[in-house]
């Protein structure tokens, strides 16, 4: 059965999944704009406008999946992973 909190779980995390995925594709297409970038950084750059979205998806996917085969509520800890992986990301881009 699925509880409240899983329920705005999965709201926070399409949300938190989308704004991440706007921020990675705006962000990055400024950084291309504005200045010459090395193949490395551009490679970076262009791949975490999958992975930042992806760590969300992740994360929704961990919480249904422990959700439906009944197994323990895992840490709600885990919904700070993508917020986290958003940081890198901006003090990457920042440092560039």
């Amino acid at each position: 059965m699925f509880s409240i909190s899983l329920v705005l779980g999965i709201v926070g995390q399409l949300f938190i999944g989308t704004l991440l995925a706007f921020f990675s594709i705006f962000a990055g297409a400024g950084l291309h704009n504005g200045r010459e970038l090395t193949r490395l950084q551009s490679l970076i750059l262009d791949n975490a406008m999958w992975v930042l979205p992806g760590t969300s998806l992740a994360v929704l996917v961990f919480f249904v999946y422990h959700a439906a085969t009944g197994g323990p509520q895992p840490s709600l800890w885990w919904h700070l992973l993508p917020v986290l992986a958003g940081g890198a990301y901006l003090a990457y881009a920042a440092k560039l």
